[in-house]
């Protein structure tokens, strides 16, 4: 009879046990997942190539006549869907002028590059994470004439700024232009702004 009673218990006790193995269990889940969403919120920009928080803004294409429908369908297919630049497009020369704002913290700038173009194209493409691409333009430097764009658009998966010109060019010297600009704060990637402390525990 007591072993009956024993056994009796020990089932009980077991049964007691997994049911509070099953909730705990269950409520680790909930932290875990409510940690991993609410967490993103304290992890720099700077950490994502494509951060999950909405509040970063992206730059606007400047080809303001194309409507976000007409982008979609454009960055469908294209050069831009590989994650490397193109062979048969070769930088030669940069000319960078970059004018920092320390007072509001933005900077304004400009870049004339001259590339080698191997192979009849009709797309162009530079690297452009965080800028905000105000002016964008092709030379024929050989014709020494500008061509005209169909269209432009950021492609932000690749961190790509894409122009394409309305016809095919051949292959020759060509010179892109840009005027952009960009944030000092908010990211440690490509330029930016910097505090550290001097030897008298000055802020500089």
């Amino acid at each position: 009879m007591a072993e009956r009673i024993v056994s009796k218990t020990s089932c009980i006790l077991s049964i007691i046990i997994f049911i509070l193995l099953v909730l705990s269990v269950g409520l680790l889940v909930v932290v875990l997942k409510g940690k991993q969403i609410t967490d993103y919120d304290d992890v720099p920009e700077w950490a994502f190539t494509h951060p999950p928080s909405p509040h970063q803004s992206e730059p606007k294409s400047p080809n303001d006549q194309q409507d976000s429908a007409d982008h979609t369908e454009l960055a469908a297919e294209g050069p831009w869907k590989k994650i490397r630049l193109p062979k048969y497009i070769v930088p030669n020369h940069y000319d960078l002028l970059l004018h920092p704002n320390l007072t509001t913290d933005i900077f304004a700038g400009t870049v004339n590059i001259t590339i080698t173009v191997t192979r009849e194209t009709k797309y162009f493409m530079v690297h452009a994470h965080l800028l905000t691409i105000k002016e964008a333009k092709v030379y024929d430097i050989e014709e020494d004439a500008e061509l005209k764009l169909d269209v432009q658009f950021p492609y932000h998966p690749n961190q790509y700024y894409v122009l394409q010109t309305e016809r095919q060019v051949k292959p020759g010297k060509y010179k892109l232009h840009f005027d952009f600009s960009g944030n000092l704060n908010g990211s440690i990637v490509g330029f930016y702004k910097s505090r550290y402390k001097s030897s008298n525990n000055e802020t500089r």
